[in-house]
C-alpha cells in the first residue's frame, strides 16, 4: 500500500473557492529557473499568442550583490505586465511576478509573502519553497513549471503539486542549457508534460481552457449520475496491469484524481477515457502513479517526530531484553524518507543508551519504483534540506549531486513489496507508523487496517499516525499517548490475525460497508495454546538432544537435553563448542564436523565413549549441515546427540570412534601446537589491528578533508548559478547597449543639429559632429569646461545658464549670433536626465538658425514690395484667408480719400466676412459674403458686384467688387473695390432716358 501524502492538510481540505466554484477563479503558475534560465523565460513568455487567464510568478537563484534587470529584460517578450514581487501583493492573471534578491517568496490565500533570506541555515532552496505553499494555497489551480538550472531545486516541490492535484511541466534536458533540475525533476516520473520553453505556451492553455478546468464540470457523482460501472471498469484496467485494486478509496480521492489525468489527456468524457485506458497501457500506468502520489520528506512534522523520538522511542528500547532484536514497521513508505527518519532517530537513541540490540526496521510499498528509489538511499539537495546538519553529516555521504544514506542507517532498513490488505502483516513489532494513508481509505477498511497494526504489535507496543488521521472507533485497541503527536499505546487482548482482504474481489458496491463489518465481526479471541507453545512441548518431550553451532563452532541454541553434555569451566564465559565438550565429547565431535564438511553432508560417529565420573556412556554422535531456502551452505549445523546401549563385541555396525593412550598424546600435542599458533596468530592480528587503526585515522581525516571540499564546491557551484543568472542578464545588457551605442553615435554622427552632453562637473562629455565643426574643436577636446565653449561663442553666462538648469530642471533658450559673422544659432539647454530621473548635468543643443534667418529676411523685403505695389494701386485691395481674415490691405491711403465708410475701419487679423454681416453694411453686404464664400468653396471662378456708395458730404459714387481667389499652399481670398463713377456717369450720359436698375452685378 502506498502512502500518498505525510502530514500535508487532508485532500478534502477546500482553499478559497471550491472544486465548482474554481472555474472563475485564476490559475497560479509557478515557473524555476536557475543558470540559463533567461533564455528559457524569454522564449517561453514570446511564445504566448493571447494572455492566459492566469498568473505567473517566475523564482530565480539570483545573486544577493548583483542588482537584477529581469523586469526590463522580459518586459520586451512579452504582453504581460512584468512587475517585481511585493510583499502581500494579491497575484492578479496575465501579470509576471518576478523574486527579488536576498528574499524567500511563498503566497498565502493568493497574495505573495516575501521573507528576508537568513544566510546562517545553509542551502536556499527558493524554488522548492514556493512550490510547496502553491500546492497548499492554490491546490488543483496550482502549475509548476520547472526550466534550466543546475542542482535539484524543484524536484520536492513538484510532488507537492501533483499531491494537491495540480499539473508539472518540465522543459526537455536536449533544450535546457544546464539540464541538471530538468533532468531531476523528470527521474521523479511526476511530469506530466516535457516540453522546449517555445511549445510550453500553447500546451498550457490547452490545460487550461479544458472544461473541467473553466466550467467547473466533474465526473457527474454530483449530478446523481451512475459512475459505478465505468469506474470498475477503471479498477479492472488498472488492476489486471499493475496488480492493486484501488476501489476501496474515497471516491472524492477516486474522483479527484481521474479528472486531473482526464485535463491532461484532454478528455471530456469518463467513458471516453476508459476507452482511452483501454487503448494505452501507459495511460494506466500513469493513472497508478498518480493515485500513488505521495508527499514525504525527511522529518515531516517535526513536532510529532520529536515526541516520538523523547517521550516514546527511549521506553520502547529500553523494555526489550538485551539481544532481542528491535522490529518496527513503516507502511506506506513510499520513497523511504520516513524509514530512515525513524532509523535516524533509533540509532541515536540506541547510542545515547547504550544499547547494542539488532535492529530491524521493515518499511513497505506497493509502488516497485517507490521501493527501488528507497532502496538505493540516494536523495538531492533538496530532499534533505529538511535535515539538521549535524544529522545529515551524521547519516549521509555526501557525493557530486546529492547525498546517500551510509551503510549503518541502511542495514537498519528492510524494504519489501507488501499490500496491507491482501498480506500478512509482520508481528511482534515495537512500532508501527503509518501515517495519512488511513484518510484516503474508506471508513470499514480503516478500521480493519487498525485491527491489524494492533495484531502486529506487542503489547504496549506504539502506533505512529499522521496528522489528519485518528484511531476512530478502535478504542478497544488502542490507548491514546500523545493525540496531538498521533501516538496511540497498543492493548493487546489476545485477537487472532484479521482475515486478509483479496485485492481482485474488493469492488465499490454500496453494501461494500456491511460487508467489511460482517467480516470483522468474526475475528474473535482465541484460548488455544500458539502453536509455539505446542512446538515447544513437543520438542521438551520428543526431540533428541541437539546443539545449533554457526560457522565459527559457536553454540547457537540447545535444544531438548543437550544441555546434560555441555560443561562451562572456570574463568571467562566461551560459546566455542570444543570448549563446552572438553571433557567429554570434544575430540568426537571436531573429528565429525570436519569430515562432515569435507563431504559437504551430513556425517555420524556410533559408538562414542566417554566417562562422567564413575559411569561409562555410549552415544551416538551425528552432524547434519543446515542450508537456507535456496539451499545454499550457511555453515550453519545442527550436532544431534543420542544415548546408546554398550554394542556386543560382535558388532561392526555403523563408524566407531576410538582413541587410545598414544592418540590422546598426539592430540594433545596437536592442540598445543595450535594453541601458539593461534597466540601467533593473535599478535599478527593484533598489529594489524593497531596499522588498521592509524590508517583508519588518516582515513577519516582524508574524509574530513573531503567533506570539507564538497563543501566548499557546493558553495562555489552555488555562487556560480548566481554568478551565471548575473552573467547572463549582463550580457543581454550589453548587448542592448551595444545597439543603443551604435544608434546614438550615428545619430551623433549624421544629425545637422550641434549636441553637447555636460556633465554634472560642467565639463563637455561627449560630442556631435556637427558640434565639433561648429566650435572648431576636434575629439582629444572632450572635457574642457563649458567656458571654453562659452569663450568660443562669446555667451559669457554660459555656464550660470547649465547651472541653473541643472539645478530647476527647466529648459532654457536663446538666439546668438556666430562670432565669424553671418549665422545665427539658437542655444537650448535641457537637463541630463538618469534612469531615476535625476539630473546629472545638461544637454546643450546648438541648432544653426541662419537659413531660417535669411528666409524671414526674404519674407520681409517681398512683403514689404508686395505692400508698395498694393498700396499703388487705385482700389481698395483686401488678401483675406479662408476664413475671413485680413492678412494684407491698402486701404490706409486710399480710404481717406476715396469712402469713409465703416466697413473699411478694419486692421490686419480682423474679419472682413464680420464687419459685412452687421446690420449697417445694409443688405448688399450679405450678398458680397455669399459670393466670396462661393469663391473659396470653388463654386467660382470670381465674384463681381456694383454698388453705390454715399459720401458724408452728399457726393454718391461707383464701386466694382471683384474677388478672385489666391493660390497658395494656404488658400484665401483677393479682394478689389474699383471705384467705377466716371464709368457708370458715361453710361448714364450714354443710355436712353429711362431709369438705370441700382446694382449690377
Amino acid at each position: 500500500m502506498a502512502k500518498r501524502s505525510s502530514s500535508s492538510p487532508a485532500p478534502q481540505k477546500k482553499s478559497r473557492a471550491d472544486h465548482n466554484g474554481s472555474a472563475r477563479e485564476p490559475f497560479v503558475v509557478g515557473v524555476g529557473a536557475s543558470a540559463g534560465g533567461l533564455q528559457a523565460l524569454q522564449e517561453f513568455f514570446s511564445s504566448f499568442k493571447e494572455v492566459p487567464h492566469a498568473a505567473f510568478v517566475v523564482v530565480q537563484h539570483l545573486s544577493p550583490d548583483f542588482k537584477s534587470f529581469m523586469v526590463e529584460l522580459l518586459t520586451k517578450h512579452t504582453r504581460m505586465h512584468v512587475q517585481r514581487a511585493e510583499h502581500g501583493a494579491a497575484v492578479q492573471p496575465g501579470n509576471i511576478y518576478l523574486i527579488p534578491p536576498k528574499v524567500t517568496l511563498t503566497i498565502a490565500r493568493g497574495n505573495l509573502q516575501l521573507r528576508k533570506t537568513d544566510p546562517r541555515r545553509g542551502l536556499h532552496l527558493p524554488i522548492d519553497q514556493f512550490f510547496f505553499s502553491l500546492a497548499e494555497d492554490q491546490q488543483h489551480r496550482a502549475v509548476a513549471i520547472v526550466l534550466s538550472g543546475t542542482g535539484s531545486d524543484g524536484t520536492a516541490g513538484i510532488r507537492a503539486i501533483k499531491n494537491a492535484g495540480g499539473m508539472v511541466m518540465v522543459q526537455s534536458e536536449d533544450s535546457a542549457q544546464f539540464d541538471g533540475m530538468p533532468r531531476s525533476a523528470i527521474a521523479t516520473g511526476l511530469a506530466d508534460y516535457v516540453l522546449p520553453p517555445d511549445k510550453m505556451p500553447a500546451q498550457l492553455a490547452t490545460y487550461l481552457n479544458h472544461p473541467l478546468l473553466t466550467k467547473g464540470r466533474t465526473l457527474g457523482r454530483r449530478r446523481g449520475e451512475d459512475l459505478n460501472g465505468t469506474l470498475a471498469e477503471i479498477f479492472s484496467l488498472v488492476r489486471t496491469q499493475c496488480g492493486v485494486d484501488f476501489s476501496h478509496y474515497k471516491s472524492a480521492t477516486i474522483d479527484r484524481r481521474i479528472e486531473r489525468r482526464m485535463s491532461v489527456c484532454q478528455i471530456d468524457n469518463l467513458a471516453d477515457y476508459a476507452r482511452h485506458l483501454l487503448q494505452s497501457s501507459r495511460e494506466v500506468s500513469l493513472l497508478f502513479n498518480e493515485l500513488l502520489i505521495g508527499v514525504t520528506s525527511f522529518l515531516r512534522d517535526r513536532a510529532a517526530w520529536d515526541t516520538l523520538d523523547k517521550d516514546v522511542l527511549p521506553g520502547l528500547l529500553k523494555a526489550l531484553p538485551a539481544n532481542e532484536t528491535v522490529r518496527m514497521w513503516v507502511a506506506g513508505c513510499s520513497t523511504g524518507e520516513e524509514a530512515y527518519s525513524l532509523a535516524m532517530l533509533v540509532a541515536e537513541q540506541m547510542d545515547r543508551l547504550k544499547l547494542r540490540n539488532p535492529v530491524k526496521i521493515f518499511a513497505t510499498d506497493i509502488s516497485k519504483e517507490s521501493l527501488a528509489s528507497a532502496a538505493r538511499g540516494y536523495y538531492s539537495p533538496s530532499e534533505v534540506a529538511s535535515l539538521p546538519a549535524g544529522r545529515l553529516e551524521q547519516f549521509f555521504l555526501k557525493e557530486s549531486s546529492g547525498f546517500r544514506v551510509k551503510s549503518r542507517l541502511r542495514e537498519m532498513v528492510v524494504f519489501a513489496n507488501h499490500n496491507l490488505l491482501s498480506d500478512p502483516p509482520f508481528t511482534k513489532l515495537s512500532l508501527v507508523c503509518c501515517r495519512n494513508l488511513l484518510i484516503y481509505l474508506q471508513a470499514p477498511l480503516q478500521q480493519r487496517l487498525l485491527t491489524l497494526f494492533s495484531f502486529a504489535l506487542r503489547d504496549e507496543g506504539v502506533l505512529f499516525l499522521g496528522s489528519s488521521e485518528s484511531i476512530g472507533d478502535a478504542t478497544e485497541r488502542f490507548r491514546p499517548l500523545s493525540t496531538r503527536a498521533n501516538l496511540y499505546r497498543n492493548r493487546r487482548i489476545g485477537q487472532a490475525p484479521p482475515m486478509l482482504v483479496s485485492p481482485t474481489r474488493i469492488v465499490r458496491t454500496p453494501d461494500n460497508a456491511a460487508a467489511l463489518q460482517r467480516a470483522n465481526a468474526r475475528v474473535t479471541a482465541s484460548d488455544v495454546p500458539t502453536i509455539e507453545e505446542i512446538n515447544r512441548q513437543i520438542v521438551t518431550e520428543f526431540a533428541p538432544a541437539c546443539i545449533v553451532i554457526d560457522n565459527r563452532d559457536e553454540v547457537l541454541h540447545i535444544l531438548g537435553s543437550a544441555a546434560d553434555y555441555l560443561k562451562l569451566s572456570a574463568g571467562g564465559f566461551s560459546r566455542n563448542i570444543f570448549k563446552l565438550t572438553a571433557h567429554n565429547l570434544a575430540n568426537a565431535l571436531r573429528s565429525a564436523l570436519i569430515r562432515a564438511q569435507k563431504k559437504g553432508d551430513k556425517f555420524t560417529y556410533d559408538n562414542v565413549r566417554f566417562r562422567d565420573g564413575r559411569k561409562t556412556h555410549v552415544v551416538r554422535v551425528h552432524v547434519r549441515p543446515l542450508p537456507d531456502k535456496h539451499g545454499k551452505a550457511t555453515g550453519t549445523r545442527l550436532v544431534f546427540i543420542e544415548q546408546q546401549p554398550p554394542p556386543p563385541r560382535s558388532a561392526a555396525r555403523g563408524r566407531t570412534f576410538r582413541h587410545d593412550r598414544q592418540e590422546r598424546q598426539r592430540i594433545g600435542d596437536l592442540e598445543r601446537d595450535l594453541s601458539l599458533t593461534r597466540d601467533t596468530l593473535q599478535a599478527t592480528v593484533q598489529d594489524l589491528e593497531t596499522s588498521n587503526e592509524e590508517i583508519q585515522a588518516a582515513n577519516e581525516e582524508l574524509l574530513a578533508a573531503n567533506e570539507e571540499l564538497q563543501s566548499t564546491n557546493e558553495e562555489l557551484q552555488s555562487v556560480n548559478e548566481e554568478l551565471h543568472t548575473v552573467n547572463t542578464e549582463n550580457q543581454n545588457r550589453i548587448e542592448e547597449l551595444t545597439r543603443l551605442t551604435n544608434d546614438i553615435n550615428n545619430l551623433l554622427a549624421t544629425a545637422a543639429v550641434g549636441v553637447l552632453i555636460i556633465d554634472d562637473q560642467l565639463r563637455v562629455r561627449r560630442a556631435s559632429r556637427s558640434a565639433l565643426l561648429l566650435l572648431e574643436l576636434t575629439d582629444a577636446d572632450l572635457g574642457v569646461p563649458i567656458e571654453t565653449v562659452s569663450r568660443i561663442l562669446h555667451v559669457n553666462d554660459l555656464a550660470g545658464m547649465a547651472e541653473r538648469v541643472s539645478r530647476s530642471g527647466q529648459l532654457e533658450e536663446r538666439e546668438i549670433e556666430h562670432p565669424n559673422g553671418g549665422r545665427w544659432l539658437l542655444l537650448r539647454c535641457a537637463p541630463f536626465r538618469n534612469e531615476i530621473g535625476r539630473s546629472q548635468g545638461v544637454v546643450l543643443v546648438m541648432v544653426d538658425l541662419t537659413d531660417r534667418h535669411l528666409s524671414e529676411q526674404r519674407l520681409l523685403t517681398q512683403s514689404a514690395v508686395t505692400q508698395s505695389m498694393l498700396d499703388a494701386l487705385q482700389a481698395q485691395v483686401l488678401i483675406l484667408d479662408r476664413e475671413g481674415r485680413v492678412v494684407h490691405k491698402n486701404w490706409g491711403e486710399f480710404t481717406p480719400t476715396h469712402d469713409e465708410s465703416m466697413l473699411w475701419n478694419i486692421g490686419i487679423g480682423g474679419s472682413y466676412f464680420d464687419l459685412c454681416a452687421r446690420p449697417e453694411a445694409g443688405p448688399t453686404a450679405a450678398r458680397w459674403i455669399e459670393g466670396m464664400r462661393r469663391v473659396l468653396r470653388g463654386e467660382l471662378t470670381h465674384f463681381l458686384h456694383d454698388y453705390p456708395a454715399l459720401l458724408p458730404h452728399g457726393e454718391e459714387r461707383w464701386f466694382r467688387l471683384h474677388a478672385v481667389p489666391v493660390r497658395a499652399p494656404e488658400p484665401g481670398l483677393a479682394v478689389a473695390h474699383f471705384n467705377i463713377t466716371p464709368v457708370k456717369n458715361a453710361e448714364v450720359l450714354a443710355a436712353p432716358r429711362i431709369a438705370p436698375p441700382r446694382f449690377a452685378t
